[in-house]
């Protein structure tokens, strides 16, 4: 098993490995912030868990935004630039961020911050799909998992040191971290795009009818697909409610320490450093969605114990039992998805893979801060684990009710 992982790493293309490095860069600045943003916002502005959620709903509506104005761009024209552009507007926007003031300043960064996070970050799936060959994808995106943690694992640590003093460095370790990636994609990364899926920005695809509306209609009448998409956002659910709102149910409501709750997003990233790899040699062996239905199980139990959570011993484990779902969940997704794009829609493919995250952030904050402050405070975590619930029951049946679907998906990505 291990003699095979080695082999398919060794094989991979150079620019796999740009895109490494690039991303444990960019990672490790980005995470000295995303765990404290929600605390940061709070401490700055002194309103209700409410508002304070608005803010996080307004970034997720504009990655949304972001995902449906740039995937078709990133598959007309290319991967390298638009990466480079998206980089470099995200640390523009969190140097600003360091500056907000009032409501609306955090309003229009966050917002402006949500738009151009998924810009290279789709780039980067598209990439991946495009160097990697079907069989191997598994094994690459992986690759990635374990670049991004990595990052994740040295982040919080630095922020923790840094956060005690001021924010302010930790935005700026953040713009750096993403200006450098751009660089380094500039100056030696190359296009992966076919020269034939390539257009210019006034050509039009006239050939195809469901090319209107940036191709978005051919992708709708793809049902595996779509459905997929559905129960996965679900689970996504969950995942924005342990990131987003789990920092102020622990800090504000249990008093856990911002320097010790940096050890939780680094306990997650460490996980996937050491045991991604060998989870995934294992999971490959099974039928995709039997495995990410495990997975999800596992965010929906972590998320309902949230709400029994009081020390961070407690807050800790959940981090434990997500991560153990994050690593049979994520690498298995991603080449579902990369398996079932055509070559000339992977980045629509993957910019609506992603925009997962960005549906269930518009909607688990304000439900969580709503009815945190109006039912209690647990109610918003049992609510999420009955969400989970239902994705993972939901990824079961559709395994068995397609099980020579299933069954050619998981020889595909065995070859």
């Amino acid at each position: 098993m291990f003699d095979r992982i080695s082999l398919t790493i060794r094989n991979f293309d150079r620019q796999v490995w740009l895109i490494f490095v690039g991303m444990l860069i960019s990672t490790t600045g980005t995470s000295m912030i995303w765990p404290y943003q929600t605390v940061y916002a709070s401490e700055k502005l002194h309103l209700p868990l409410a508002e304070i959620t608005t803010l996080l709903s307004i970034s997720a509506f504009s990655t949304m935004t972001s995902s449906f104005l740039f995937s078709p761009l990133i598959d007309r024209m290319g991967r390298k630039w638009m990466m480079v552009g998206g980089l470099l507007l995200h640390a523009f926007s969190l140097i600003l961020l360091s500056r907000a003031g009032t409501y609306w300043d955090f309003f229009f960064l966050m917002g402006l911050n949500g738009l151009a996070g998924p810009i290279y970050r789709i780039g980067a799936d598209a990439m991946m799909s495009d160097l990697v060959p079907p069989e191997q994808r598994i094994d690459g995106y992986a690759l990635l998992r374990l670049s991004n943690n990595m990052g994740i694992a040295v982040g919080p640590m630095i922020a923790s040191l840094l956060i005690t003093q001021s924010f302010t460095p930790v935005f700026y370790g953040g713009a750096a971290g993403l200006s450098i990636y751009a660089l380094m994609m500039a100056c030696f990364g190359r296009e992966t795009l076919p020269a034939h899926f390539k257009l210019s920005l006034l050509t039009q695809r006239s050939e195809h009818p469901d090319e209107r509306f940036g191709g978005f209609l051919r992708l709708a009448k793809d049902n595996v697909f779509m459905s997929f998409l559905v129960s996965f956002t679900l689970v996504q659910f969950c995942a924005v409610m342990i990131w987003q709102l789990m920092p102020i149910f622990a800090m504000q409501y249990f008093h856990i320490p911002k320097n010790q709750y940096g050890f939780l997003p680094t306990t997650n990233a460490l996980m996937v450093v050491f045991l991604q790899v060998i989870v995934t040699a294992i999971s490959r062996q099974f039928a995709p969605l039997p495995m990410i239905a495990l997975g999800s199980l596992l965010y929906a139990v972590a998320v309902g114990g949230v709400a029994f959570s009081r020390i961070f011993p407690h807050f800790w484990l959940v981090m434990v039992v997500m991560t153990s779902g994050e690593l049979l969940l994520m690498p298995t997704a991603s080449t579902f998805i990369a398996n079932l794009a055509p070559a000339d829609m992977r980045g629509r493919y993957m910019g609506l893979f992603n925009l997962s995250w960005s549906l269930a952030g518009i909607v688990a904050p304000l439900l969580g801060g709503i009815s945190s402050d109006r039912f209690g405070i647990q109610v918003p975590w049992i609510a999420a684990m009955l969400i989970g619930s239902v994705a993972a029951l939901s990824f079961l049946i559709w395994h068995f009710r397609n099980r020579s679907g299933a069954a050619k998906l998981k020889l595909q990505m065995l070859d």
